[in-house]
């Protein structure tokens, strides 16, 4: 498949407009900032998460770190008879979840603005340009916010084939969410962590999942050495 586009004109971002993103694979992306789109550069065309290997009997996936639908919309294109769920707390990258799930009319997606963890509220804070939040304070935050949160176990009513996390050194109360017997039913895990917020967040994470017998796997981030990805199959 080719995932490559053709080079999208970015002086939008220099004076606040939206920048369309039209993809060779036939996905459209609307963006607002250059963070947006490496996030999409990432997920998408350098598929950091590896989700174009995931097994062609996919059915069920959660995509908790939505952002603007980088992943989630690549699951869904995908994967046309499945189901996908994500979610995303920020209500300015919630706001263009939705219009990228408008433009690309994709139906097999439900969106909910809340955080997964724990806890029944949080703070989010949010840096300067609104791509990144995290309900771990940040000092490179402009603002805070108070936003819902939901448990994951609720969500979880049969076996989910793939639950991608990454918010901003909230992965492990994510995982604290979610109900000991559960981990049976959930196939694999990719999840994103962030070593600069959460000191050994890696080690952290593996413990967790191999608590419940996952075979891990650890794959670096090139560019920023304190984060990486976590691959867990059962």
């Amino acid at each position: 498949m080719q995932k490559s586009s053709s080079v999208p004109n970015l002086f939008g971002y220099f004076f606040n407009q939206p920048v369309m993103l039209n993809l060779k694979n036939g996905l459209v992306y609307k963006t607002r900032q250059l963070m947006d789109l490496i996030a999409i550069k990432e997920v998408v065309l350098d598929d950091e998460y590896e989700l174009y290997k995931l097994p062609n009997s996919t059915q069920f996936v959660i995509d908790i770190g939505a952002g603007l639908g980088d992943s989630t919309l690549l699951i869904a294109r995908k994967f046309p008879k499945a189901r996908v769920l994500g979610f995303e707390p920020n209500p300015y990258q919630y706001q263009l979840l939705k219009e990228n799930i408008f433009l690309n009319k994709v139906k097999n997606i439900k969106v909910y603005d809340t955080a997964i963890g724990a806890k029944k509220t949080y703070s989010l804070f949010i840096t300067l340009f609104n791509a990144h939040s995290s309900t771990i304070k940040n000092p490179r935050a402009k603002s805070k916010i108070k936003v819902k949160g939901q448990r994951l176990d609720r969500f979880i009513r049969g076996p989910v084939d793939l639950i991608k996390i990454d918010c901003e050194g909230g992965e492990i109360d994510v995982l604290k969410s979610i109900i000991p017997k559960q981990f049976a039913q959930i196939k694999r895990f990719c999840i994103e962590y962030h070593n600069h917020i959460i000191q050994d967040e890696d080690q952290k994470i593996i413990s967790i999942l191999k608590e419940y017998r996952y075979k891990v796997r650890v794959k670096k981030n090139k560019i920023v050495p304190t984060t990486g990805y976590i691959f867990a199959v059962k």
